[in-house]
């Protein structure tokens, strides 16, 4: 009784204390969760930053050395212009070829030499020609590139070592050619490796960033890290295998993390192509410089947690003491009450109490219930009132022999106050209370368990007439499976410990033995697999023995006695023998249905190999004849004015340089000047006109890429003509440093917006370009104000569609403005026209941002 007590007033301790402590793990669970969802998050976002600021590094500083390669290559054709002229009026002056040379090298100072080789690659003219005496470039591949490729673009290779400086030097080269085609020679201009290191300076990497520049099989031009350590060497073409396996994917920009060849730094690093030039820009951050911060986040939350979990303990442990010492006190109060109930509710069914009479004094619901009484109805009735089976002497004599104390077991019949009667089982106490002698009774049913044990005995009987019966018939059934087996084509065996313990006759013959007898006992079961695929049968014959598979599939090839090979096709399951867990299986010999499978399956490749090529070349012809009709209809519409301009300024130019022979040498320059500014208006015109058949034709979404804002009007001022470039003043009413877009694409339609504004408006007058946001519509608004005579009314409707121009004179081809909202509806905006107060046009170019 005293145990049953306290174990009573521990339950509600129990009861809060589990509860309590699945809320503290499951709180602990949501904190650890919370934490690693943050700072996966949190570390995500510090990733994207670093992979943000490379690729635009990495953008902007490829697009600069494509604009110092420009600016090169302009110098090239000037000289090829000049040495044109001066063949065209009789032999070469080599003076006046050398003062050329000499004139260019001071308007690109950046550069190391500018030199002339002649068509069997001799050096002819250039600084410090003379003093190397006879200097061969025949054998360099720029100048080879530059002699096959026609009349394209400049050839740009490098880093070679200069053969006249002794220098590391990216060259870039032009052929010289013939009216009629025929090669002069080269003319190549050398940058230094130090003319590159200088475009690097100045970028802030962190304590560990790195900048390089690699030029063709990717040697090493010029190199750039945060902390100086020992100097890369120039020309050297050792790179990390993630870089490799980056360019074989994206050969004209990507990114990649890996540990740099030269130092063993992890970084983050972007790679960009510069243009369509053998020159590849290549930025990395440590790994270590922008997780930092992240670790010592990580850190402080991961204590926060770790404080607020152990917080969350003291506190339940708190409340379940406090709860621990009321449930007890209230638990006493009525210990009493619950002793006297559990005694009515502890023996049995039905508990009822007796005294030395006969009469029922006290008894529990269930026993009433058991009877079919209501309880009033059955307090003090005798027991011969529910026991009449057993006579009244019988009772008196059973109520006076009980003894204090002792506990007996009766089995009798109780009748029910429907008149039936029921079985029951009955457990007697005898005890002491208050002086009074009673009799506590517990009454259980036991009727149905009586007539199941009868039900229980009559399938004794019969299951064991069905077992003898059962017995005969798998006697007879065996003996007629073992004929069959026997006879079978199937490889029929039994293995036990990599032994075959049962083999019928067709496995026997099927590998090439006289009978079974050769196979029992004498060999081990993997003798009859092929070596290479022993092992793997093996492993799948474990696991069918040990249970872990079931009925397996699997094929092999097997070796049969004469050391000949045949597919096999088997079926394994798992069964106990004596000698402890085996395998049974069945044997296939599929070799000629596999054989008849290959041949099928070599013919089905055949043809359709054959269907493909023929699909991907009728494909490839379709695409390449709608391509080059488009091209050529665009270029013969559109550039024949242009080149007839060209034409006629650079007769001009030729005519003033002939009769000015007295030295009147301004003259002569304003005329070249005057073809320069027309070969400027070809360049931009073939740019416009490229970017406009490439975006009517583009139905891919353009790469957009955030990039910087100041990058992208730098280069847009770039392009414009120096005269014209101090009229345009910049208002950056923004605070935005880089935004969402096609860099590239931006820049030719700024470019495009501006050179109207310059040409359209009054000679001398400002021209504005704002930088402002929008929030609605969310965007970055890039505003041109000029002050010319504005738009006529009637152009308006039609001035962005392709061809239309409006009264004013001036040379164009009416595509420019159609390029501009072409690129500005590729990123999702649009491009619309105001009035400027008090005269003149404003552009805005709106470039949506957070989509």
């Amino acid at each position: 009784m005293q145990s049953h007590a306290v174990s009573q007033a521990e339950t509600p301790a129990v009861r809060l204390g589990r509860p309590l402590l699945l809320l503290n793990l499951l709180l602990l669970g949501l904190v650890v969760a919370l934490v690693v969802l943050s700072q996966t998050a949190s570390r995500r976002n510090f990733v994207e930053r670093a992979s943000v600021a490379t690729e635009n590094l990495s953008t902007t500083l490829a697009q600069a050395i494509e604009a110092e390669i420009d600016r090169v290559d302009i110098g090239l054709r000037n000289v090829l212009f000049d040495l044109e002229s001066e063949h065209s009026v009789g032999k070469l002056d080599p003076a006046h070829v050398e003062s050329l040379l000499g004139q260019q090298l001071e308007l690109l100072p950046q550069l190391e030499s500018l030199r002339i080789a002649d068509a069997q690659g001799v050096v002819r003219y250039g600084r410090g020609v003379e003093a190397a005496g006879h200097v061969e470039i025949g054998d360099r591949a720029f100048f080879v590139g530059a002699r096959d490729a026609g009349p394209m673009g400049p050839v740009v290779a490098g880093p070679v070592l200069a053969r006249v400086s002794k220098k590391w030097v990216v060259v870039v080269a032009r052929a010289w050619r013939a009216q009629g085609g025929a090669f002069r020679g080269v003319v190549y201009a050398n940058l230094t490796a130090e003319r590159f290191g200088r475009l690097l300076d100045g970028v802030d990497l962190g304590r560990h960033g790195a900048i390089s520049v690699r030029g063709s099989d990717l040697g090493l031009v010029a190199r750039r890290i945060a902390n100086a350590g020992a100097p890369a060497e120039i020309g050297s073409t050792a790179v990390s295998a993630e870089l490799a396996r980056a360019l074989v994917e994206k050969p004209n920009g990507g990114s990649y993390v890996a540990r740099t060849a030269m130092d063993g730094i992890e970084r983050a690093n972007a790679y960009r192509r510069v243009g369509r030039h053998p020159l590849l820009v290549i930025v990395g951050l440590s790994t270590d410089d922008f997780l930092g911060p992240w670790r010592v986040q990580t850190t402080e939350v991961t204590a926060l947690a770790v404080l607020v979990t152990l917080a969350l303990a003291m506190g339940s442990t708190l409340l379940y003491r406090a709860w621990t010492a009321e449930a007890r006190s209230s638990l006493a109060l009525i210990r009493e009450g619950e002793r006297y109930r559990a005694l009515l509710r502890s023996a049995g069914d039905g508990m009822h109490v007796i005294d030395r009479a006969g009469r029922l004094v006290e008894m529990s619901e269930s026993f009433a219930a058991l009877l079919g009484y209501r309880r009033e109805e059955l307090l003090t009735q005798h027991v011969s009132f529910w026991a009449p089976d057993i006579g009244l002497p019988e009772i008196d004599r059973r109520m006076k022999a009980f003894e204090i104390g002792t506990t007996e077991r009766i089995s009798s019949r109780h009748r029910r106050k429907d008149g039936s009667s029921i079985d029951v089982e009955i457990i007697c106490l005898g005890v002491r209370v208050d002086g009074e002698e009673l009799l506590y009774c517990s009454s259980r049913d036991v009727t149905e368990r009586k007539a199941q044990a009868r039900e229980l005995e009559q399938y004794r009987h019969h299951l064991e007439a069905l077992v003898a019966e059962r017995t005969e018939q798998w006697r007879v059934s065996e003996q007629r499976f073992r004929a069959l087996v026997e006879q079978s084509l199937v490889g029929v065996f039994v293995q036990v410990h990599d032994q075959l313990r049962f083999v019928n006759p067709g496995l026997a013959t099927m590998f090439g033995y006289d009978s079974p007898e050769e196979m029992i006992g004498r060999m081990p079961a993997h003798t009859v697999v092929a070596p290479e695929d022993r092992e793997r049968v093996r492993d799948i014959g474990r696991r069918i023995v040990s249970g872990q598979d079931r009925i397996t599939k699997l094929s092999f090839t097997g070796m049969r006695r004469d050391g000949t090979r045949v597919s096999i096709e088997a079926y394994g399951c798992p069964i106990e023998d004596d000698g402890g867990p085996a395998a049974v299986g069945l044997l296939l010999d599929v070799t000629a249905q596999r054989q008849a499978e290959a041949e099928r399956a070599a013919a089905l490749l055949r043809e359709q190999g054959l269907r493909n090529a023929a699909e991907q070349q009728a494909s490839s012809l379709r695409e390449l004849l709608e391509q080059r009709e488009e091209f050529v209809r665009v270029l013969a519409h559109e550039v024949r004015q242009p080149l007839n301009n060209a034409s006629a300024a650079l007769q001009s130019a030729a005519a003033g340089l002939i009769t000015d022979g007295s030295g009147d040498r301004a003259g002569a320059a304003q005329r070249i000047a005057r073809a320069q500014s027309v070969i400027g208006q070809i360049v931009a015109s073939l740019d416009n006109t490229l970017a406009s058949t490439a975006l009517l034709a583009s139905t891919r979404q353009i790469d957009a890429r955030d990039a910087d804002v100041g990058a992208l009007i730098d280069l847009s001022l770039g392009d414009l003509d120096a005269a014209q470039r101090p009229r345009v003043r910049v208002e950056r009413i923004s605070s935005t440093r880089t935004a969402s877009m096609d860099i590239g694409l931006m820049r030719l339609a700024l470019r495009n917006v501006l050179g109207n504004a310059l040409a359209y408006s009054n000679a001398g007058s400002e021209v504005i370009l704002r930088v402002i946001d929008s929030d609605e519509p969310l965007a970055l608004v890039f505003q041109v104000a000029d002050l010319g005579p504005g738009i006529a009314e009637e152009l308006l409707p039609r001035l962005f569609q392709r061809g239309e121009r409006g009264a004013h004179g001036l040379p164009g081809h009416g595509i420019g403005l159609h390029v501009v909202r072409r690129v500005m509806e590729l990123h999702g905006g649009n491009v619309d026209v105001l009035r400027h107060q008090p005269h003149g046009t404003v552009f805005r170019l709106w470039l949506p941002q957070g989509q």
